[in-house]
């Protein structure tokens, strides 16, 4: 995947997501599932579009990567409870983080 580049704006990916992703592909029985990954903090607001998301159906979970996300945004973005779908980790360790996120993404909400 290429960086396009112009900082974080994870408000604006969030609902390109469910506009171009899930409202668009979305098949019934199939649990929709999001997960953000970010090493930083948005440009931009993510609440109303993380809300939106959620409302739509959508499982999402959050990743905090490296130091210097913001775990407060992390957990606004996430699906509740954050005990299971807000993770962190640094970036040589995301190993081991990474069969708790396919074991979550698979219980199939």
């Amino acid at each position: 995947m290429n960086y396009p580049g112009g900082g974080t704006n994870t408000g604006e990916a969030l609902t390109k997501a469910k506009k171009e992703l899930f409202d668009k592909s979305a098949r019934a029985g199939v649990p929709n599932v999001a997960i953000v990954l970010t090493d930083g903090q948005s440009n931009d607001d993510v609440g109303p579009p993380s809300q939106e998301l959620r409302d739509s159906g959508c499982s999402v979970l959050s990743v905090g990567m490296g130091e210097n996300f913001n775990m407060a945004e992390l957990k606004q973005i996430a699906t509740d409870p954050d005990s299971q779908h807000v993770f962190q980790a640094k970036f040589e360790d995301f190993d081991s983080i990474a069969d708790t996120i396919v074991d979550t993404v698979c219980k199939g909400w």
